[in-house]
C-alpha cells in the first residue's frame, strides 16, 4: 500500500512515521524467535523450561519480595515481561527504521544503541551464568539475545528492502 508519494516507503504512514504495528511484530518476531531458542537450548540440557523458570522466579521475587510461587507463575511472569521488552524494542527499532528516513544518520546512532545494549547482555549474562544457569546462561541468554536482534532486523528489512542501501549510505 504506497503513501502516493514517488519513491516513499509503502510500510510508513504518513509523516515518514512508522505503522503502529510493524514495531509491535517485530518485537513479537524476536520475542518468539527468542523464546524458541530458550525452549530448544533447555530441552538439549535435559531441563525443560529452566530459563524461563530461574528468570521468572527471579522476576517474582523482586516483585513481590521473596513470596513462592508454581512454577506455571514463574514461567508466565518471564513471558511477560520477555514480550513486553522484546515489543518495546522493536517499536524503538522501527521508529528508528522510520526517522532515518527524515533523518539520516538515525540508524548509525540506533547501532551504536544496540551495542551498549549488547554489552548490557553480556554483562547480565556473565552474572546470571553465577546463578542456577550456570554455564548454560551463556548459550541460552547471549545466543537468545543474539537470535532476537538478528530475527528483528531481518524482519526489518524484509519490510524495508532499501535498509541495507541506506546503512551502506551512511
Amino acid at each position: 500500500m504506497s503513501t502516493g508519494v514517488a519513491g516513499a516507503d509503502p510500510h510508513l504512514a504518513g509523516g515518514g512515521r512508522p505503522r503502529p504495528s510493524e514495531g509491535v511484530r517485530t518485537g513479537f518476531a524476536a520475542a518468539t524467535a527468542v523464546w524458541l531458542w530458550l525452549a530448544v537450548v533447555d530441552l538439549i540440557e535435559r531441563t525443560p523450561m529452566h530459563t524461563a523458570e530461574v528468570l521468572g522466579r527471579g522476576l517474582v521475587i523482586f516483585v513481590f519480595r521473596g513470596t513462592p510461587t508454581p512454577l506455571w507463575v514463574d514461567i508466565l511472569a518471564f513471558t511477560v515481561v520477555h514480550y513486553a521488552l522484546w515489543t518495546l524494542l522493536g517499536i524503538l527499532l522501527a521508529k528508528a527504521v522510520a526517522a532515518d528516513t527524515r533523518q539520516p544518520g538515525v540508524l548509525i546512532f540506533a547501532i551504536f544503541l544496540l551495542i551498549l545494549l549488547l554489552l548490557a547482555v553480556f554483562v547480565s549474562t556473565a552474572v546470571l551464568a553465577r546463578t542456577a544457569l550456570h554455564g548454560h546462561a551463556w548459550l541460552a541468554i547471549l545466543g537468545g539475545h543474539l537470535i532476537g536482534l538478528l530475527t528483528a532486523v531481518l524482519y526489518l528489512r524484509h519490510r524495508h528492502p532499501d535498509l541495507g542501501a541506506r546503512l551502506r549510505r551512511e
